[in-house]
């Protein structure tokens, strides 16, 4: 019996051009009104120009990696029977983030009974909130610890991890 190879992207469907000016225009908007804001109480002495720019920096980078994580980051997920390999795109090109052994694999369960049946040294996150598929967690043995990943499997990969924790 031949094993069958599943994948499965998490990205979403390709933005509209008037959402993604949409989009710049208000992260812009939002920033100008954020500096103007902290000048505002700058110019009254409440904070410092030092603390204005902290700020503002800040907010500018929790933007960038709100952005960045909701809209460009995708996740891919390939089970071909002896391993399961998740893969991050960043703008084009995969790149292999984890590779797991299926006969390392222990438990494919929801995160918190994955939490409370094992003491996992490490968990990756592999997750996306665009997805309709709820967030799962996989555990398996690696080097006489446990780890975790989390990860949002669509019903094929979530047969097929079955299966392969089944037949243990």
């Amino acid at each position: 019996m031949e094993a069958k190879y599943h994948t499965q992207s998490t990205r979403a469907d390709r933005m509209s051009p008037l959402f993604g000016i949409l989009l710049v225009v208000l992260i812009v908007a939002a920033l100008f009104a954020l500096d103007f804001l902290l000048t505002y109480l700058m110019l009254r002495h409440m904070i410092g120009d030092t603390l204005r720019t902290v700020i503002l920096l800040a907010c500018a980078g929790a933007l960038l990696v709100f952005v960045f994580t909701r809209y460009a980051l995708v996740s891919v997920y390939e089970v071909d029977g002896v391993k399961i390999t998740f893969s991050r795109i960043y703008v084009k090109k995969p790149r292999l983030m984890e590779q797991i052994l299926l006969r390392e694999a222990v438990m494919l369960s929801e995160p918190e009974e994955a939490a409370q049946k094992y003491a996992c040294e490490s968990t990756k996150r592999f997750t996306t909130a665009r997805s309709p598929y709820p967030v799962r967690a996989l555990v398996y043995k690696r080097s006489g610890a446990y780890h975790r990943i989390l990860f949002n499997p669509n019903e094929e990969i979530s047969t097929a991890l079955s299966e392969a924790l089944a037949k243990k």
